[in-house]
């Protein structure tokens, strides 16, 4: 069915929403909620939190992640990745992972007792 749109015929709304570059299914459901077509197409459609994350330079898993761990949602935001090499006892490790692996622990065995109030040094020794 055939729609007009700012005096400019168009093969199916479908094909409108696509030219224009909004959601079909948002303007559809815009429209059942009483908005007319120009009105359903021109409202500003919300970005994902994936695209509002990625906007300010920030990794929405990682912060869903820090959060999911306790963490304050300022510090899961704020907080830079810590990555890069580590040394310890006068050995240099490209990164914390690859020095707990070097102990014979496992990383998700590591984060896991982490998880349930270990302290660092208790999750690499293997015992609380």
């Amino acid at each position: 069915m055939s729609v007009q749109y700012k005096g400019e015929w168009f093969a199916s709304r479908k094909v409108l929403c696509t030219l224009m570059g909004v959601n079909y299914h948002t303007v559809t459901n815009r429209m059942a909620e009483g908005m007319t077509l120009e009105e359903a197409i021109e409202k500003p459609q919300r970005k994902t939190k994936k695209e509002l994350f990625k906007e300010y330079g920030t990794n929405y898993a990682r912060v869903r992640g820090r959060i999911k761990l306790g963490w304050t949602e300022e510090r899961a935001l704020n907080e830079p990745k810590k990555c890069g090499p580590i040394i310890v006892n006068g050995v240099e490790y490209r990164s914390k992972k690859a020095w707990i692996e070097s102990t014979g622990v496992k990383y998700s065995t590591y984060r896991m007792r982490l998880s349930r109030d270990w302290t660092e040094e208790q999750a690499i020794r293997g015992y609380k």
